[in-house]
């Protein structure tokens, strides 16, 4: 089979933006992915919580894990200068 790869990185700043930008991928999926196609999405979402928006909005077109990545320590923080 064939696999649609998307790489984002929603903008930090605004919940409403992120938001914005999760229903626009998630129409674009819906336009492009065929039928039988492997979908991954990676990259940065920059939310703050599991139950964001633009998290819900992902989750009617791609299956998510069920708990938040983590490092080692178990911090879910994705930059560099994280404590």
């Amino acid at each position: 089979g064939t696999m649609l790869a998307v790489s984002v990185h929603f903008y930090a700043q605004k919940v409403a933006d992120r938001a914005a930008q999760a229903r626009e991928l998630a129409a674009r999926i819906r336009e492009n992915l065929r039928p039988g196609e492997w979908l991954v999405v990676g990259g940065d979402l920059n939310v703050r919580q599991p139950a964001e928006e633009a998290v819900e909005v992902l989750a009617e077109v791609v299956d998510l894990p069920l708990a938040m990545p983590s490092d080692q320590a178990g911090n879910t923080g994705t930059n560099g200068p994280r404590k």
